[in-house]
């Protein structure tokens, strides 16, 4: 991943904030009228206070020491000269408030003796970080991480999609093992075909990297097939109750080709279905009002090739797996759905 730990930093300013000065006059006045320049490396500090603590919170030190990391020259028609500074112990603890650097080790101008040259700094100097803890160091690691992680998955998905007949796909991490993920594909049909699965395998392995092996699956079907009884209304033909049957059936259909992989249905919502699509339908179910008299789930059996079960639903809904989709079970003699 090479991301490296964050190392220490000095505080360092490089702004119109540290400056030497003159309370009166101007620099010629303290230099027998001529200019003087201060080299760099000079060191300017804190003074030392009373209680030992120069910026609050942080810990108790004598003094904070910064140097110079450039010459200035100080003209002597002018009162003041704005200097870069940089901190001489890296970290926070080199952390200072505004106007607390007032100390410095020049000495090279006529009046030194009485130390009318003066240095402060304006605002406050915090610019130096600490060694990155462990703790911080991993949580950015996980971040960086996931946020590649995420890019990879999104270039995956808008490459699956791209292939001609994909509706969807679902992702799903280290199913198959470590170092590796699957991709299960949604195609235009209820049955997605073994042309279509290494279309999309194929287009995948540009964008995946050789760390990581994809495995492209078809979503294991889940057949629903449904029993009920219909009250239909008295003034509906033999012809208009064949044609409703055939209505409902194909809206049923429908609706459950469109259900994505593991999308939970809702028994309520097929009733509901069932019912605008034949308007002269007047009830759906027997025994109870809006349900359907039996439900039933056909699913593979995986300790048999090629074979399905068949299981009575209860409950109002049917919940598939994360790799499940629902469709209309048709291999059977009543097409998924037999009207009593």
């Amino acid at each position: 991943m090479n991301l490296v730990r964050l190392q220490a930093t000095h505080a360092e300013d490089e702004t119109e904030n540290f400056m030497f000065y003159v309370e009166t006059g101007v620099f010629g006045d303290v230099n027998s009228g001529a200019d003087f320049t201060v080299p760099v490396n000079t060191l300017v500090s804190t003074v030392a206070s009373e209680s030992g603590v120069i910026t609050p919170g942080l810990e108790s030190q004598p003094v904070i020491e910064y140097r110079t990391i450039e010459e200035v020259t100080c003209i002597a028609g002018e009162s003041l000269v704005f200097a870069p500074v940089r901190a001489r112990v890296e970290g926070t603890q080199s952390t200072v408030a505004k106007n607390v650097v007032r100390k410095h080790g020049f000495v090279a101008y006529t009046q030194s003796s009485l130390k009318t040259l003066k240095c402060t700094n304006l605002h406050a100097i915090q610019s130096g970080t600490d060694r990155e803890r462990d703790q911080a160091y991993r949580f950015r690691l996980k971040s960086v991480f996931r946020a590649r992680s995420l890019a990879v998955r999104a270039a995956i998905r808008l490459a699956a999609l791209s292939v001609p007949g994909v509706s969807d796909i679902v992702d799903v991490n280290t199913e198959q093992g470590p170092s590796s993920f699957s991709i299960y594909v949604k195609g235009l049909t209820p049955t997605t075909s073994p042309r279509l699965l290494r279309e999309v395998f194929d287009t995948i392995s540009a964008v995946t990297s050789m760390a990581e092996k994809p495995f492209v699956l078809a979503p294991t079907p889940s057949g629903l097939e449904f029993v009920t009884t219909v009250t239909w209304s008295p003034r509906a033909t033999q012809d208009q109750i064949a044609t409703g049957y055939a209505q409902m059936r194909t809206a049923l259909e429908n609706y459950l080709s469109r259900t994505e992989i593991g999308e939970e249905v809702i028994f309520a919502d097929l009733i509901a279905i069932l019912l605008t699509a034949a308007p002269l339908a007047l009830r759906i179910g027997g025994v109870k009002p809006n349900q359907f008299d039996e439900v039933y789930v056909h699913r593979a059996d995986p300790a048999v090739e090629n074979n399905t079960t068949k299981t009575l639903v209860y409950g109002d809904r049917l919940s598939p797996l994360y790799n499940e989709i629902v469709i209309l079970e048709t291999s059977g003699r009543f097409r998924g759905i037999q009207f009593r």
